[in-house]
């Protein structure tokens, strides 16, 4: 798979031009040292060492103002809720699609009020028509919402997965690192139904009464319950220093001592269009009146610290950024779905199949 997020590999090259660039700066500062030596009768030493200080401080201050600190990735997903049974489809290879249709199952099975909530106003209503008007207004509601905590949660699961496997080695002091659990992400915790229910402590939900019994149940990161409850223990792994908060905007933000990463999650009910064929050949979806399939983006905006380009101390603790966005790509994206099952190859094959059968 081609890496397509290099953001500290990036960094490391602009680190080395701004050492390159400060070296050329005390060259200069010693050229102009040299210099003052010819006026040295007309201002004091002490005056020209201060006026040359600050000079070099202002030129580093300029050149690291303009060095461009601000990230942005955008990945696009889709998912298909059929109208029938007002369900979402499981996509078979596809980790978002799959996730997402276990989340609302075991959430369903569980809580008859989420449950309500997304059956009485469905995705259906996201869009109402105004015809005296001839406009049309996006309604927020509670389906729509809980695709968005849904795919908050996702994208939280994941972080938190691949934060413990990049930890996970004997190189990491632990010291250097600190941990969130459930009850240190209040303001992130209030704000999903998803992760305060799945976080939620086996022994306060009725479904796992059989695992309760079991003493080790604190030590069980992951279980099922007897009804397809689902129960995930919630413990993400940052940098030392890191806070982890819902600003005004609802975005999830991570702060950490080298930068912050700050997330939302676009769903208004816009449908999208998939490659020709795949609903019929892949899906074994015929009648297009039976389903409607919408779009969804996780946005990702990064703010890099002044700090990151002034040393690389820490660095092997903030590493982690560029393989998370690659491996979120990966499992989320719709582009890089269709890419690993190789639809074009496979509608290629399709098409000659046909035309060797059919003559046509």
């Amino acid at each position: 798979m081609i890496e397509k997020h290099n953001f500290f590999k990036e960094i490391i090259v602009t680190r080395l031009a701004f050492r390159d660039i400060i070296a050329a700066g005390i060259f200069l500062g010693l050229s102009v040292g040299i210099f003052s030596s010819l006026i040295s009768r007309v201002f004091t030493m002490e005056s020209i060492v201060l006026l040359g200080t600050i000079s070099f401080l202002l030129f580093c201050l300029v050149i690291l103002w303009k060095i461009e600190r601000y990230k942005k990735v955008s990945i696009s997903a889709f998912f298909i809720c059929m109208k029938k049974d007002n369900k979402i489809l499981d996509i078979d290879r596809y980790d978002y699609n799959l996730k997402l249709y276990e989340y609302f199952e075991s959430a369903f099975r569980e809580d008859d009020a989420l449950k309500m909530l997304w059956n009485s106003d469905p995705l259906s209503n996201v869009f109402k028509f105004n015809i005296a008007e001839g406009s049309t207004r996006f309604e927020n509601t509670n389906s729509a919402k809980l695709i968005r905590e849904a795919t908050e949660y996702y994208f939280l699961k994941k972080l938190e997965t691949h934060l413990s496997s990049f930890f996970n080695n004997d190189e990491v002091n632990n010291d250097n690192l600190m941990l969130f659990s459930r009850d240190d992400i209040p303001s992130v915790l209030l704000k999903n139904r998803f992760i305060e229910l799945f976080s939620r402590g086996i022994e306060e939900r009725a479904g796992f009464s059989c695992i309760k019994k079991n003493k080790c149940a604190h030590d069980i990161v992951s279980s099922y319950g007897v009804h397809g409850e689902l129960y995930e223990k919630f413990e993400l792994v940052l940098p030392k220093r890191s806070v982890v908060t819902r600003d005004k905007n609802s975005r999830i933000v991570i702060r950490t001592p080298k930068f912050n990463l700050a997330t939302n999650f676009n769903f208004i009910g816009v449908n999208t269009v998939l490659p020709d064929k795949f609903e019929e050949y892949y899906l074994k979806l015929h009648d297009e009146d039976d389903y409607k399939i919408y779009e969804i983006s996780i946005n990702i905006e990064i703010y890099l610290k002044f700090s990151i380009f002034l040393s690389k101390h820490g660095d092997e603790y903030h590493a982690w950024l560029d393989s998370f966005l690659n491996s979120l790509e990966k499992d989320f994206s719709q582009e890089m779905f269709f890419d690993r099952i190789n639809w074009e190859v496979a509608m290629t094959m399709l098409e000659i199949s046909n035309y060797s059968i059919n003559g046509n």
